[in-house]
């Protein structure tokens, strides 16, 4: 069986607030659907593949995906696909799963923790016309023509059988940095990873990147820096408290 992998490899402070690292570090939530992957993996019989779009930063995420037990990790790398939106990151995507061909099973992070749209597995589904699984928390059995999985709907938990091709999301993430041997890094980093570009997979430029989005980011600014003003707060320690939270209140339009 052959299953990619989905995911984006985000800045560490996301992950890790206390990081002084700058190299990027797998999406919490696609790691946990990688690790769950690999979990049920059968040595000799399944293919996994991951797949990311991004900068060349993301090399080492994706050998670490190679270390992990990863068969093989393909990195989407070009400037066209910069400032890409759900539709143009699905439209890429879908071209290189097209590319990889003869898959089964298509495995996502439900999200990304620095773009919390969501959106982009459904996108992927639709263009691939295949079903969406979405919410999945775990893997229970893998079957020769479909997959049985644990998954949340509204309050209750539910078993279901979904069939090939099919693509889940799982809803659930991990921040537990994995532990992954030198050796097992070294072997990764001998076989290398997979680059392609927009030419590799004969791409319409028109449809990567910020010229095939359809929705533009015109500005980003932070509330936090919108006000200067100092207020200092007199009186005992109880006084102070119930005066910011008053100041609180009335900021978030309780009053």
């Amino acid at each position: 069986m052959k299953t990619i992998v989905c995911l984006k490899a985000v800045q560490p402070h996301l992950v890790f607030p206390d990081n002084t690292d700058n190299e990027p570090v797998m999406n919490p939530y696609d790691m946990y659907a990688l690790k769950n992957v690999l979990q049920h993996k059968v040595i000799g019989q399944d293919e996994v593949i991951c797949l990311s779009m991004g900068a060349k930063s993301a090399e080492n995420t994706m050998l670490k995906c190679m270390a992990m037990g990863a068969d093989n990790s393909i990195l989407l790398s070009d400037a066209a696909f910069g400032g890409a939106d759900t539709v143009a990151t699905t439209y890429t995507l879908e071209q290189a799963v097209k590319k990889i061909g003869d898959f089964q099973l298509i495995v996502c992070g439900g999200k990304s923790v620095d773009g919390e749209t969501g959106q982009v597995v459904y996108g992927l589904a639709q263009r691939l016309g295949i079903p969406c699984v979405a919410n999945v928390l775990e893997i229970i059995e893998r079957k020769d023509d479909s997959i049985i999985v644990k998954k949340e709907e509204e309050d209750q938990v539910a078993v279901m059988e979904c069939h090939f091709p099919v693509v889940i999301a799982f809803q659930e993430f991990t921040t537990e940095r994995e532990n992954i041997s030198l050796l097992k890094l070294k072997r990764a980093k001998k076989t290398g990873i997979t680059t392609w570009n927009s030419t590799d997979m004969d791409l319409d430029v028109e449809k990567c990147g910020s010229k095939g989005s359809k929705t533009k980011v015109l500005n980003v600014e932070s509330e936090l820096l919108k006000s200067k003003e100092n207020q200092f707060i007199e009186g005992e320690v109880t006084e102070q408290a119930e005066e910011i939270y008053l100041i609180l209140r009335k900021k978030m339009g309780n009053e």
